[in-house]
């Protein structure tokens, strides 16, 4: 895996589909405020792929990409690596010993210092007309399969970098095949040695 040159900014290591919200007139003519719940519908899983989006639906971050997937045995983790043509997203897993490593995973903050149970890192970058940065600050990721091949879901809150501003987030793989990783990719789950960020430079 090239995970060297992919953002990882996890500090421990698209198709695009409309939301259209109705708008009312208010009784004075003007546009009345907008009551239409948010669609949090995952995306529709597709094998072999992730397929993620945003919320909002600006469509900065959606797409779909087949990504690659590697488990370490030191430390027990699990990575899902996606590059395109104008964003990557990487989650990282840390997986529990002498415990089946499907179920939740909550979302672990960058300066979140606690032990490291059953916890998720997920990092992006947009490469388009600025180089923005996105890192997971809240939420779970649900992994409901690890041997061979690798599916799962997520629904989490990303932090732009630098702006600050929040962007709900989610996301589904399914069927992806999974790889045994070396050793240079298995640092990128050790907390001291992934704390900065690394950028794939814009092509």
């Amino acid at each position: 895996m090239r995970c060297a040159l992919v953002l990882l900014l996890l500090a421990a290591c698209g198709t695009r589909a409309s939301s259209h919200r109705a708008k009312g007139v208010s009784a004075g003519g003007g546009a009345a405020a907008d009551t239409t719940p948010a669609d949090t519908t995952p995306p529709r899983a597709r094998a072999g792929m992730l397929v993620a989006r945003t919320v909002a639906n600006r469509g900065e971050l959606n797409g779909q990409w087949r990504p690659q997937a590697g488990v370490c045995a030191s430390p027990p983790s699990f990575q899902l690596l996606a590059q395109g043509d104008s964003v990557d997203v990487l989650l990282l897993l840390n997986l529990p010993q002498g415990t089946a490593a499907s179920g939740t995973y909550a979302v672990q903050a960058p300066q979140d210092t606690a032990p490291q149970g059953r916890t998720a890192r997920i990092g992006a970058q947009e490469m388009r007309s600025a180089d923005l940065a996105y890192q997971g600050i809240s939420g779970t990721v649900q992994l409901e399969r690890l041997d061979r091949l690798a599916a799962g879901r997520f629904d989490v809150t990303l932090q732009e970098t630098p702006s600050h501003r929040q962007i709900r987030y989610l996301g589904v793989f399914d069927a992806v095949p999974v790889e045994t990783l070396d050793v240079a990719a298995c640092r990128l789950a050790q907390p001291d040695t992934a704390l900065p960020a690394v950028r794939r430079q814009p092509a």
